[in-house]
């Protein structure tokens, strides 16, 4: 069993660290083996080697099916949970289409179990350690960010990666690449897979 830090070592990976409050670029940071941008398939064998499972262990969530441009009943999310760590995923159709990676990731959430103020504090404190200090965060919720693209409001409207420790929590999301995918959704102009 790994320890905790190690763990999170593990399941964030990066080039390299960056000074106090600068810019950050977390596109390419890959956390639970997961990577933004990844088509579903992918994620599931990445996590599968990550938490060194087989990849049919690793199920779909069954309500969450894109019936949009991905084609009708397409997976779009999946979790897995292990003793002490679990990691959720999420996809959206991609932009353009692909039809064969027809889905991309766009969120990734792992979770350190035993939500506990010295949890907490070691989720923060092991993300300091790995990406250097926040682009912005240190509120008084405790939530650190780290992006590209800090704004008036820090990383909270950056339109690319965003990388956040909140609690227990690490999240990657790209909002960026969620709302394009909902604008070619809308203009219903990709066209479906046979």
């Amino acid at each position: 069993m790994r320890t905790w830090a190690a763990g999170l070592a593990a399941a964030t990976v990066m080039g390299s660290v960056v000074a106090a409050g600068k810019p950050v670029d977390v596109s390419d940071v890959a956390i639970g083996g997961v990577k933004l941008g990844m088509s579903h398939r992918e994620a599931i064998r990445a996590a599968a080697a990550y938490f060194k499972v087989e990849a049919d262990q690793i199920r779909p969530d069954k309500l969450a099916a894109d019936k949009g441009a991905a084609g009708a009943g397409m997976p779009m999310s999946f979790s897995y949970a292990s003793r002490t760590e679990t990691l959720r995923v999420s996809s959206v159709s991609r932009t353009p289409p692909d039809p064969d990676r027809p889905t991309a990731v766009t969120q990734i959430t792992y979770e350190r179990k035993g939500e506990s103020p010295e949890v907490n504090q070691s989720v923060r404190d092991a993300a300091v350690a790995k990406y250097g200090e926040p682009t912005s965060g240190k509120t008084n919720q405790g939530a650190y960010a780290w992006c590209a693209q800090p704004g008036e409001m820090g990383c909270a409207k950056s339109a690319g990666a965003v990388l956040t420790a909140t609690g227990s929590m690490l999240t990657l999301r790209d909002r960026g690449y969620e709302e394009r995918a909902r604008q070619v959704d809308k203009g219903d102009t990709v066209r479906r897979p046979q």
